[in-house]
């Protein structure tokens, strides 16, 4: 424990009348003066009276003597501390009190080390002191997520019980928290980096705790909270607490994949986005974590065409993807990236970016589903499924290319959403096996010449080139697909009918391939 630490703890409690403390240092022990010393421990703070330092040869670096007429001067000992008359074994024994306390919470953190180099983890942690406090403890990053939490995680309070078992704070404790840190902004305390304990109560809830902050590299990571129901008078909490914080700062610092705080908060708010948490919840957390998402967004989702390993993907390809989109940072997720890019306000990528996805789609062989415009995070989890129903679409049809944009599949999304005792086969105009059945009849390709001029957007020009037919072909096979079926391709409805059926027997050629 510093000197000045144990100064401000006995002027506390009006046991110092003044204090002269040019080399501040770690105290150890007490010890009273005896005048029978040869030499002073420099990290031990001595107490004596006025008559036993007469009787010194030499005085000790640190002094705790009475004030009042004395024969020593101030400058004849390093730090010399001045308490009122009478009082030295008051102030010996609350000194006494302070440095225990300090000493056990700095054995607890060597504990708490020793715990988690044994692979005991955070959650042991607690535990133990939940045993000791009587009280439940958890540990949650700056967005609401609980990292660690002693069990059973007794709170009366229905609301806490479901949101710690979900993983998350309730949403009014993470209101109150974001509340206090706007406060310390206001006040000035924006960047007070210390871990001292602190008691506190949640307006909304009367929950009483009491709190440390974690910080990782300088950076506010999480809160350390004991749950207290009351004012807790226990002061070693206040001591332990502080401690528990830094040993969860190293954990998490250890263990993070990450180099820095905003990567795993983003990471952590996009995983369990596309879980589905609490939307309500998830725009706190990015509030809370000071997160920025672009105003104009689409999601990406990319897949290795073959297997390359987790690691390979999680390593590599996500710093590569990182690289290329600058912003939100890539996650491994599902076996695959996701990847939420910047965009303009028609939704198109940057032809830098468009130019080195499509480079590393190549060059890495991977395919990619990326979904439509949106604007506000909460939506991550609906556009995530767009980019992977594309990717699923996309190989469905036998689509080729690596990059499969949800706008060009939805009308196949909209088929795939039909009860599975429901054949997309019955809104098909039946005009197609009119044709079908024609062809077997006739071993002719009228139903090909069909389905490439409906997917061409009825362009004559651009079958004939597909099909290298000479214009004159063309014609006749037009007009007798016109005979055998009685349709009007000059008419847009069944133009529409036609192009949709076409669309719709793709999808069913491809499902039982």
């Amino acid at each position: 424990m510093e000197l000045h630490e144990l100064i401000e703890e006995l002027t506390r409690k009006n046991l110092i009348k003044s204090a002269v403390i040019p080399h501040d240092r770690p105290i150890t022990r007490l010890m009273m003066v005896d005048g029978k010393e040869e030499e002073y421990d420099s990290q031990a703070l001595y107490f004596g009276h006025m008559e036993q330092l007469k009787q010194c040869r030499m005085l000790p670096d640190n002094l705790v003597t009475e004030d009042g007429e004395i024969d020593v001067l101030p400058d004849t000992c390093a730090n010399l501390l001045l308490v009122p008359q009478g009082c030295i074994p008051a102030a010996f024994n609350a000194a006494q009190r302070e440095l225990d306390t300090r000493q056990e919470a700095e054995r607890s953190y060597a504990r708490m080390l020793r715990m988690l180099l044994n692979g005991d983890g955070l959650v042991s942690i607690l535990n133990e002191l939940s045993r000791r406090f009587l009280r439940p403890l958890a540990i949650m990053d700056i967005s609401g997520k609980i990292i660690a939490h002693s069990a059973p995680f007794m709170i009366p309070d229905s609301l806490w019980t479901e949101s710690i078992e979900r993983g998350y704070c309730p949403l009014n404790f993470m209101q109150h928290i974001q509340k206090m840190r706007a406060q310390n902004i206001r006040t000035g305390q924006k960047n007070l980096n210390n871990t001292q304990a602190f008691f506190s109560v949640c307006e909304t809830s009367s929950l009483a705790y009491i709190c440390s902050r974690i910080f990782v590299k300088n950076e506010l990571m999480g809160y350390v909270f004991l749950f207290a129901y009351d004012q807790f008078s226990d002061k070693s909490s206040y001591e332990i607490l502080p401690m528990v914080s830094k040993a969860a700062g190293e954990y998490m610092e250890h263990y993070s994949r990450d180099t820095d705080l905003s990567t795993s908060l983003y990471r952590s708010i996009l995983s369990d986005l596309l879980e589905h948490s609490d939307q309500a919840l998830a725009n706190v957390r990015i509030t809370a974590g000071n997160l920025n998402f672009p105003t104009n967004m689409r999601l990406l989702f990319v897949k290795p065409e073959f297997h390359l390993g987790e690691n390979y993907v999680k390593s590599r390809l996500c710093t590569e993807m990182q690289q290329i989109f600058s912003g939100v940072p890539s996650l491994y997720y599902n076996h695959g990236i996701v990847q939420v890019i910047s965009t303009d306000g028609r939704g198109e990528l940057s032809e830098e970016n468009q130019k080195g996805m499509m480079q590393l789609l190549e060059s890495q062989h991977l395919i990619a589903g990326i979904s439509n415009l949106f604007h506000r995070p909460e939506q991550i989890p609906k556009f995530y499924m767009q980019a992977k129903d594309a990717l699923h679409l996309a190989r469905r049809i036998g689509k080729t290319g690596r990059l499969h944009a949800y706008k060009d599949l939805a009308f196949f999304s909209l088929i795939s959403l039909l009860p599975t005792d429901v054949s997309p086969g019955i809104f098909c105009h039946p005009a197609l096996e009119q044709l079908r059945k024609y062809d077997l009849e006739h071993d002719t390709e009228l139903y090909r010449t069909l389905q490439v001029y409906a997917e061409s957007g009825f362009s004559q020009k651009a079958t004939a080139e597909t099909l290298f037919l000479h214009r004159n072909t063309l014609n006749y096979r037009l007009q007798r697909i016109r005979e055998i079926t009685n349709i009007d391709l000059a008419l847009p409805d069944q133009m529409f009918a036609i192009a949709y059926s076409v669309q719709i027997d793709r999808y069913l050629s491809h499902q039982y391939m």
